[in-house]
């Protein structure tokens, strides 16, 4: 038998092994709840276009990765939702997966003229939980449905990493990096579950690819993918929308096809024009936050906030002196600066510490952070080759990762929501580990040439 009928062979496999589960899917889920079945259509469709629109080398394993990485997360969602159900509960694990489904079902009803249904209309809402209702009008309430569409959310992150690390890497390191992001346990948990965090994370992904592809190419097509998930980020997230605009923008100047002295000079006149109209920003910030400035103390403020509301584990990262009133401020060049700078980035990165375990969540999360800790040296390692080789490509992203996790170290001061922001950033960690480690193991002399 000839590679061209093996190949054909394989397809029809392949074929009827979809089409036959997606028929037993099809008649459970529909058992079940309506939007299920439609987003179990979802799937499907998505699989079709990463078929139709991967090239050969690629296809096979990627619909093999968005196949598994799917059907982990039905499995362990399904099991999460019924085992809640099964204590007495709603189908949801914590306060917010509760929450917000009920906010969009409210919104539902507050359309429909159910108007005591919701008190503010359009304080709370944002987009995942609008897609969460238009999903409800349609197709009814049920946790599921947007369970289901998390999933697929989180199923579909990996393959856009595997691309985004193709773009830097070779086509080994982009598989290593799809694989590590598809099965990392809570990337996993955070898309079965009813948060917007697999929105969050989906959309900085398509974000860096774009950003990626356009750096490349300078081809206007990739802007719309840029644009529109900043403006959704933006709705979900604004503080950290505008962290990774002004990351991207930068790394953007940085790398630009040009000389390194029109660079600086481009790079200069941008932070100049930015200190001197920053009183806008200001402005801004004041009408949603009185009081509240862009500087140094935005962050002591935010991490002060965290310590006094309480709740779950706390930790500081400044002097005594700045917890007391009144507050001093934040000199950039100080020792208290730069002690905080240093405490922040090692509780962000490594929370919940494995050698302090206080709760249940922290000793579930301990075989997940002995992995993380491991793969750390090698993201680092996977930085520094890149930076060496292939600096214009992987600037952008380490730049984006170091102003990201900056802002989170200097404001974070619960371990639970530092590990769950942490987890936002983590698939792009994720693609230096998987480059550190085929480089150490495996030592490939061609790891940053661009893939063929």
């Amino acid at each position: 038998m000839n590679a061209e009928s093996k190949f054909a062979t394989t397809k029809r496999s392949y074929t009827y092994l979809i089409l036959s589960l997606f028929a037993i899917m099809f008649g459970l889920s529909c058992s079940i709840a309506p939007g299920v079945t439609f987003s179990i259509f979802a799937f499907f469709v998505t699989g079709f276009f990463i078929w139709k629109f991967s090239s050969q080398k690629d296809r096979t394993f990627l619909i093999k990765l968005f196949f598994f990485a799917c059907l982990i997360r039905i499995i362990i969602g399904l099991g999460l939702h019924f085992y809640s159900l099964s204590k007495g509960g709603y189908g949801s694990i914590f306060y917010d997966d509760t929450g917000i489904p009920t906010l969009g079902w409210r919104t539902v009803k507050y359309y429909l003229g159910d108007l005591s249904s919701l008190y503010d209309p359009f304080g709370e809402r944002d987009i995942h939980s609008n897609f969460l209702a238009i999903l409800f009008y349609f197709f009814g309430y049920s946790r599921l449905t947007g369970e289901m569409f998390n999933m697929l959310l989180g199923a579909l992150t990996s393959i856009f990493i595997y691309f985004i690390a193709l773009e830097v890497f070779e086509r080994r390191t982009a598989r290593l990096s799809a694989i590590l992001v598809a099965f990392f346990p809570s990337l996993i948990l955070w898309s079965c579950l009813n948060l917007k965090d697999a929105m969050i994370i989906f959309l900085i992904t398509i974000v860096l690819w774009a950003m990626l592809k356009f750096q490349r190419e300078y081809r206007i097509r990739y802007t719309p993918f840029m644009i529109f998930p900043l403006i959704l980020l933006f709705d979900l997230k604004n503080y950290f929308a505008a962290l990774i605009a002004m990351a991207l923008f930068i790394a953007f100047l940085a790398t630009l096809r040009t000389k390194l002295a029109y660079r600086i000079i481009i790079l200069v006149l941008v932070l100049g024009l930015f200190f001197k109209f920053h009183y806008i920003i200001n402005r801004y910030i004041a009408m949603k936050y009185p009081g509240w400035e862009f500087n140094l103390d935005m962050f002591l403020r935010a991490h002060r906030g965290f310590t006094l509301a309480g709740g779950g584990t706390m930790y500081r990262i400044y002097g005594d002196k700045f917890y007391g009133n009144p507050m001093p401020r934040v000199n950039l060049f100080s020792f208290g600066f730069l002690s905080a700078f240093f405490r922040g980035w090692y509780y962000f990165m490594l929370v919940p510490l494995p050698w302090k375990i206080f709760t249940k969540l922290q000793l579930i999360a301990y075989p997940q952070m002995i992995v993380w800790i491991m793969l750390l040296p090698f993201s680092v390692l996977g930085m520094l080759f890149g930076l060496r080789y292939k600096l214009r490509q992987v600037l952008p992203i380490v730049l984006f990762l170091f102003i990201l996790t900056s802002a989170h170290a200097l404001s974070e001061a619960n371990v639970g929501t530092a590990a769950r922001h942490r987890d936002m950033l983590a698939p792009f960690y994720l693609i230096f580990s998987a480059a550190g480690i085929i480089k150490i193991f495996i030592g490939d002399k061609n790891l940053y040439r661009q893939a063929q």
